[in-house]
């Protein structure tokens, strides 16, 4: 969004800034009102609470918060001629960072992480580049609607059974 006020500002055209602000945010938002409306109607309280439901994968944010932080600094350095390679690398290892974030935000099993993590984190790192780095951004937005969709699915929509205990 700071890209679209700061074009504003100067009178750039907001269409490039503006689609990438939304559109890749658009199904979070609808899966988080979803789950607003159903707070809000209280048709089902999840089980543990809405703050377990409503807990984000902590190390998926970190790493992915990381490995963003990385790709921003090998497209924006300065590029020295002995620095060069350096970022360059710092570039590869933020878009392997932001692959094993997206996987830990959608996959819990620690077996599945390491088998979905590893390919998706070398295409991830091989994406790195100006031209490429929304399609990164909207690979973590998706991984992120699809944490919050199943939350819903899973957690309010479609509960597992509770076990009847002896009576």
């Amino acid at each position: 969004m700071y890209a679209v006020v700061a074009s504003l500002y100067i009178g750039d055209p907001v269409g490039g800034f503006l689609r990438w602000a939304l559109l890749p945010v658009a199904p979070i938002v609808a899966a988080a009102a979803v789950m607003a409306l159903v707070a809000a109607r209280q048709w089902r309280i999840p089980s543990g609470g809405w703050s377990q439901l409503l807990a984000f994968p902590t190390g998926s944010v970190v790493t992915a918060g990381v490995g963003m932080a990385l790709v921003q600094y090998s497209l924006t350095a300065d590029r020295w001629p002995d620095m060069v390679l350096w970022i360059d690398i710092a570039g590869r290892v933020g878009g392997l960072l932001l692959g094993v974030g997206t996987v830990m935000a959608v996959v819990s099993q620690p077996i599945l992480r390491l088998i979905l993590g590893a390919p998706l984190a070398v295409i991830t790192a091989a994406l790195v580049s100006w031209p490429a780095s929304g399609i990164l951004g909207v690979i973590y937005a998706i991984a992120v609607a699809v944490w919050w969709l199943r939350q819903l699915w899973t957690r309010l929509l479609r509960p597992a059974p509770q076990p009847h205990g002896p009576i």
